[in-house]
């Protein structure tokens, strides 16, 4: 028997694994989220798109908190026909705590729209972008920044809204 187990030991070794050489860059994340990178909070790819002020969103729930300036970026395969679209939400929370919000949204640093917000819900926003501001196969972003934060207290982060789905669609 150990005659049996010393021979266990004695197999061949692979050879060295040796990666693809070809395989998709990270910058390409949008061709794997379909045509329109209208990027859901829930999707957990959402992550690749991600620049700062969201909080990681949870795998299997739709929406994440945000920050002061959430911002996503963006690779368009065009400049035609796109709109900002957003969906979010401001809890009557924080609006009990900061009064009526303003959340104003950017496109590669370029004012799109401001929205007051003085009663808590959900919230749709779609708007044109000028094909000027875009450039094809380049990074692009968005960013959606709110004038007051919430102060859930004990120490943890202010935080903004609640963000489902922020992107561009045609």
């Amino acid at each position: 028997m150990p005659l049996a187990l010393m021979m266990v030991g004695c197999v061949a070794m692979p050879d060295a694994f040796i990666p693809q050489s070809k395989r998709r860059p990270l910058e390409n994340v949008n061709a794997a989220l379909g045509s329109a990178p209208l990027i859901e909070m829930g999707d957990s790819r959402a992550r690749v798109h991600i620049v700062k002020d969201i909080q990681k969103p949870a795998d299997n729930v739709p929406w994440a908190w945000t920050y002061q300036r959430p911002t996503l970026r963006y690779t368009l395969n065009s400049t035609t026909n796109w709109k900002l679209v957003a969906d979010y939400t401001v809890p009557e929370i924080t609006l009990l705590q900061t009064g009526p919000v303003t959340i104003s949204f950017f496109v590669n640093d370029r004012a799109v729209e401001q929205v007051r917000i003085e009663h808590a819900g959900q919230m749709h926003l779609e708007h044109a972008i000028p094909q000027d501001w875009l450039r094809a196969n380049e990074k692009t972003t968005i960013a959606a920044e709110i004038d007051k934060l919430y102060d859930p207290g004990n120490g943890t982060p202010k935080l903004g809204f609640i963000l489902t789905r922020l992107g561009f669609a045609h």
